[in-house]
């Protein structure tokens, strides 16, 4: 320890040749009471080391050593089955204590409240493990006084709660194991600005119903069965977890190299599952387990300290800042935290967060979020959608069964487990791709079948009413409906990336900075377009490269999409998809006109590159426009064709899809009376015949 430590330690900040002086002579004073102690040898214990003071020790030789080694034993006994022998370790370890920690110390080094915080987390950590090996081994009649002892002195304590319920329901006090959560949700409140986690939720509904799996015990391991409330505990999720290996591996080994990684994604991709799946089999790499910390009950960013330090059970001390208790906390752990949905509080979050890993050299922290936290050392990685069927590419039976959506849809419908049909095949991977692979969306839809059926299920998810009837009765109000799941995002935005994102939803397959700003007028369309990539609200679709030096290219998910042309009319008038649809014709009209002069030129083949990607997109605003206007005359000479008749002709330039150009063609051909047939001309033999119509 430097000599500047040591001097701010015991005299306060400021070091002076007068203080140095002192310390040399407490230092000599120090010495001599080792040798007192151990003639011979103590006197050489404290050294003198670089620009400070070293005390040599041996192996073992202090009493925390011991209580860690011991309490050590007594968990690997415990997940053996031997609740008798860990009680036994756990009570040889809490018998080593004489008081608390470090009282004669720190009191006078400001710098020891931090350790004596850990060790105290630690002591109480102990002693509810011993709890749960005397419940376990059916004492609760003599444990619970003791635990209602410790209840009442750490009344924050979610797992000593949760412990004292479970003691007095089996005593027959059901209505006194009642009352205990419910003191214990009130000192949530009023503490923390927190409601009970989900854990003791769940808790509480088993007292509610009198289910008869609290007397039982942890099949395997003897120990009791209160559901989660181990320490380090990660939740224990519900259903069952299909596919994403690739995923997993993938994160195992960003997790091993990286002491921050951010899984970020638009909502419903399945962060939460992700970050819980990998975390849970590494909690056995770390000395002090993995801890979860929920943030998607915060509502003030004051109170990201206290949701961690609920998490990982710390004691509150009145008076001093939660923030420094949770860095006490963890001071010398050896952990993984988990911190679950940052987005909506994302400063406060990150602020925290890079507090812990500054201070807490033995800690990782996985971190989900719509959106990067932006800290030293992040490694932010984006959720893929789960593999799913693309739409307008054709599929064996094999191949479809091999998607990860297909096997998520077929796992949660009970009839579907055993086996689906070619025609329930087709159903299904069309609802995945309609639902672009997010996993909620996937779960939400499949719980529809039973009462729709596929076919009818399929047909509602094209249309925005769809969308909104895909809830759930269970989970968090944000997360009960595919709605509010976006909307929990939308919500967040400036009101200036609101409607931007918007109008960008008038773009059914994407588009360039270039679209992008003639539709939606935004003065700097980088820094917006990269604001809602940044919130996972819309993807980069294609990057620039050499080889094909085009412009970058965005698009946003069908749900997002959906969701945000809905709200149009709420926020922009009744004519505000009118004004939207205009403005985006108008773009694809130019960009037509400056195609033609290319499109038999030298560039051509970059210009063909370009233009296959708008070409469904130009077309389908065309046909929507007519639709809208009823007026197919004007909506052709908005592209540049001087009547319908021009535009379903073929002069213009036509890729081999047909299905955006014979559907429109068909339409305009009807409307206008003609009866030309649409050309069959490939725009990769274009060469010699017009492009896009240039006529007035």
């Amino acid at each position: 320890m430097s000599v500047r430590v040591l001097i701010d330690g015991l005299w306060g900040a400021g070091a002076s040749p007068e203080r140095e002086k002192n310390l040399h002579s407490r230092i000599s004073a120090l010495r001599r009471l080792f040798e007192e102690a151990e003639p011979g040898r103590g006197g050489s214990r404290v050294v003198r080391s670089g620009d400070g003071y070293l005390l040599r020790l041996d192996p073992g030789c202090l009493d925390v050593q011991e209580f860690t080694a011991l309490a050590e034993r007594a968990r690997g006994m415990a997940r053996a089955g031997d609740p008798a022998g860990a009680a036994g370790l756990f009570r040889e370890a809490l018998a080593l204590w004489r008081g608390p920690a470090l009282e004669d110390a720190a009191p006078w080094c400001s710098w020891l409240a931090g350790e004596a915080a850990r060790l105290e987390e630690a002591r109480a950590a102990v002693a509810e493990e011993r709890i749960e090996c005397d419940l376990a081994l059916g004492g609760h009649g003599e444990a619970v006084t003791e635990i209602a002892w410790l209840a009442e002195a750490f009344p924050l304590r979610e797992r000593l709660a949760g412990q004292l319920m479970v003691a007095l329901w089996r005593c027959g006090r059901r209505g006194d194991a009642l009352a205990a959560y419910d003191r214990t949700r009130r000192a949530l409140a009023a503490e923390l600005g927190l409601d009970p986690g989900q854990e003791l939720r769940r808790l509480h509904a088993q007292l509610l119903a009198d289910d008869p799996s609290l007397a039982a015990l942890q099949a395997g391991t003897g120990m009791v069965s209160v559901a989660g409330l181990a320490p380090g505990h990660m939740p224990a999720p519900v259903a069952s977890f299909v596919g994403r290996q690739t995923e997993l591996t993938e994160l195992g080994k960003l997790i091993g190299r990286h002491r921050l990684v951010t899984i970020t994604g638009p909502g419903g991709a399945g962060k939460t599952r992700l970050a819980i799946e990998v975390a849970a089999p590494l909690a056995d790499d770390y000395r002090d387990g993995a801890w979860f910390a929920d943030l998607a009950e915060v509502t003030v960013a004051d109170g990201v300290p206290g949701a961690i330090a609920a998490a990982l059970g710390v004691q509150l001390a009145p008076g001093e800042p939660v923030g420094r208790q949770v860095l006490g906390r963890l001071a010398g752990m050896q952990a993984m935290l988990v911190v679950d949905n940052c987005e909506h509080l994302v400063d406060a979050a990150a602020e925290t967060i890079e507090l812990i890993l500054e201070n807490s050299p033995g800690v990782r922290v996985v971190a989900t979020s719509r959106q990067p936290l932006a800290v030293p050392g992040e490694i932010v990685w984006d959720a893929p959608p789960i593999a799913f069927p693309r739409a307008g590419q054709y599929y064996t039976p094999d191949e479809l069964t091999s998607f990860d959506a297909v096997k998520l849809f077929a796992e949660r419908v009970p009839g579907l487990r055993d086996g689906v049909a070619g025609a329930e095949l087709q159903a299904i991977a069309g609802i995945s791709a309609t639902l672009d692979g997010l996993p909620l969306a996937i779960e939400l839809a499949a719980a529809r079948v039973s009462r729709v059926g596929l076919e009818r299920l399929a047909g509602m998810l094209k249309g925005q009413v769809g969308l909104s009837l895909l809830r759930s009765r269970t989970g968090r109000r944000r997360q009960q409906t595919l709605d509010a799941t976006i909307g929990w995002s939308y919500d967040l935005l400036t009101p200036g990336l609101r409607s931007a994102l918007r109008k960008l939803s008038v773009f059914a397959g994407g588009f360039t900075l270039e679209a992008a700003a003639a539709v939606t007028g935004a003065e700097d369309v980088v820094t917006t377009v990269d604001a809602l990539a940044e919130r996972s609200l819309i993807v980069v679709d294609r990057y620039p490269a050499e080889s094909a030096p085009l412009p970058p290219r965005y698009r946003m998910l069908e749900t997002i999409r959906q969701y945000c042309a809905a709200r149009i009319a709420a926020e922009d008038g009744p004519d505000g998809d009118a004004v939207l649809r205009d403005n985006h014709s108008r773009y694809f009209a130019g960009l037509a006109r400056r195609a033609s002069g290319p499109l038999t030129g030298r560039e051509q083949g970059r210009w063909l590159t370009a233009l296959e990607a708008d070409y469904a997109i130009a077309i389908l605003g065309l046909g929507c426009v007519a639709a809208a206007r009823r007026d197919w005359e004007r909506a052709a000479k908005l592209f540049g064709f001087a009547d319908a008749e021009q535009a379903s002709c073929g002069s213009v330039w036509l890729p081999p899809e047909k299905t955006y150009r014979e559907r429109w063609q068909e339409r305009l051909n009807t409307r206008s009376g003609r009866n030309g047939s649409p050309a069959s001309m490939n725009p990769r033999r274009a060469r010699t015949g017009p492009a896009w119509s240039t006529s007035p």
